[in-house]
C-alpha cells in the first residue's frame, strides 16, 4: 500500500479567470475549464465530507468518547469554514483509494488550530495523524505561514494524548468542566520548532 496526503479544501483558494484575456472565446474556454474543475472539486468534497459524517455516526454509536459534541451537521459546518487535510492509502492491486484520516485546520492570527482530528478505525495505530500533520507543518513552513499548533482534547482520551504527545505537542493547559458531560479539556501546543521534525514523509 502506498500513503499519500492532499489538502481536499482550502477556503478562498479557488483560482480566479485571468482578466487579461483579449479573445471572448479563450476566455469562454477558460471559464468552462474552471467550471469543469470546480464541479469534479466538489464532487471529491462532498464525498470525503459524506464517509467522514459515517465515521462520526459510528463513533457516536459506539459511544467512543472522541466524538463528544460532533454531529453530521457540525462535521458539514466545520467542512465550509475549516482548511481540510486527508490522509489516503492507495492500493496497487485495485488501483483505488481509501480514505485513512483527515485533520481540521482554523486560520488563526497567533496558531494554525486543530478543530478536529479524524481516524478510520481500520488505520488506527498507523501513526496517520502524525505523519498527516507532519506532511502538513512542512507543506505550511514552505509557504511561508508555518506557526503553533493549538488543540483541546478530553482528559480521558489517553491514546490521543499519547498520538499527539508522540507528535510533539506538550500540555499547555487545563479548561476545567469543558464538556458536557463535565470532563475537562487538555490544551496542548506544538511549537514551530517541532516542524521539522517527525515521522518520516507518507
Amino acid at each position: 500500500m502506498d500513503f499519500s496526503w492532499r489538502w481536499c479544501r482550502t477556503p478562498g483558494n479557488h483560482n480566479q479567470a485571468s482578466e487579461d484575456q483579449q479573445a471572448s472565446e479563450d476566455q469562454q474556454a477558460s471559464e468552462d475549464q474552471q467550471a469543469s474543475e470546480d464541479q469534479q472539486a466538489s464532487e471529491d468534497q462532498q464525498r470525503i465530507l459524506a464517509e467522514l459524517s459515517g465515521w462520526i455516526v459510528e463513533a457516536q454509536g459506539d459511544a467512543e468518547p472522541w466524538v463528544g459534541r460532533w454531529s453530521a451537521q457540525q462535521l458539514a459546518d466545520e467542512f465550509r469554514v475549516a482548511r481540510l487535510a486527508i490522509c489516503e492509502e492507495l492500493d496497487s492491486a485495485t488501483g483505488r483509494s481509501r480514505l485513512m484520516g483527515a485533520i481540521f485546520f482554523r486560520d488563526l492570527p497567533e496558531a494554525w488550530e486543530i478543530s478536529l482530528t479524524i481516524v478510520n478505525r481500520r488505520s488506527r495505530g498507523r501513526r496517520v495523524f502524525e505523519r498527516l500533520l507532519q506532511a502538513v507543518s512542512q507543506d505550511f513552513d514552505a509557504q511561508g505561514v508555518g506557526r503553533e499548533f493549538w488543540l483541546e482534547v478530553r482528559a480521558d482520551n489517553t491514546a490521543a494524548v499519547r498520538a499527539y504527545t508522540r507528535a510533539g505537542f506538550m500540555l499547555s493547559g487545563r479548561r476545567k468542566a469543558y464538556y458536557g458531560d463535565g470532563m475537562d479539556a487538555l490544551v496542548m501546543t506544538r511549537p514551530v520548532r517541532n516542524n521539522s521534525v517527525g515521522p518520516g514523509k507518507l
